[in-house]
């Protein structure tokens, strides 16, 4: 199995790159907690770097795991969702 202290640091890929800022909050199954997301696309045969601005989404999000028997598992599902920010008139 691997671990974070052998893989490589990652700086960049030929895929979109999504990033997300829990501000310090931990991810949970029952309900959804606030999160910044942002996503770095720099466009067919360019690639992007995580030092790169977010270009294709900078925004909050809701976020919480999925599903109960797959949880047992190194890799879990997540649900995101985009907030959307209320406009007072």
């Amino acid at each position: 199995m691997f671990t974070h202290e052998i893989l490589p640091q990652f700086t960049s890929s030929n895929l979109p790159i999504i990033v997300i800022n829990t501000n310090g909050l931990v991810i949970v199954d029952d309900e959804k907690i606030p999160a910044d997301m942002g996503v770095i696309y720099n466009g067919e045969g360019v690639r992007n770097n995580l030092s790169d601005p977010f270009n294709h989404y900078n925004g909050k999000i809701g976020i919480e795991f999925r599903g109960s028997s797959s949880q047992q598992f190194p890799k879990n599902l997540m649900q995101l969702r985009q907030e959307i920010p209320q406009v007072k008139t």
